[in-house]
């Protein structure tokens, strides 16, 4: 499991167990629930709502006001709204994917 940032810069867990399974009970699970150490809640444009900062994940994580995951394929399918968010979130993670790209051929694991 990994966290990369934007900029990919990154925070992770190796071995075989399942995502959720080390982010479950782990300290920044518990960070993000009570929303300790983020950035304050900021507008996405000048003159819009605030909005919380959130990390984007794939649908192994529960849903929690600062984890975004991707709606369910039958509950997205047909609804353009919806298909649009999954899209969106799919191209954020692939920053992830990337970040292990990165070190793939950094250090040729």
């Amino acid at each position: 499991m990994a966290i990369v940032d934007a900029t990919y810069k990154s925070l992770g867990a190796k071995g075989r167990f399942s995502d959720g399974g080390i982010f479950s009970g782990s300290a920044l699970e518990k960070r993000l629930e009570k929303g300790q150490d983020l950035p304050a809640d900021a507008p996405l444009y000048d003159g819009g709502r605030l909005m919380p900062f959130v990390v984007v994940r794939d649908a192994a994580f529960p849903l929690m006001k600062h984890l975004m995951r991707p709606y369910p394929g039958r509950q997205a399918s047909g609804n353009r709204r919806l298909e649009n968010f999954n899209y969106r979130s799919s191209r954020a993670r692939r920053i992830v994917k990337n970040a292990f790209g990165i070190l793939c051929a950094r250090w040729r694991v």
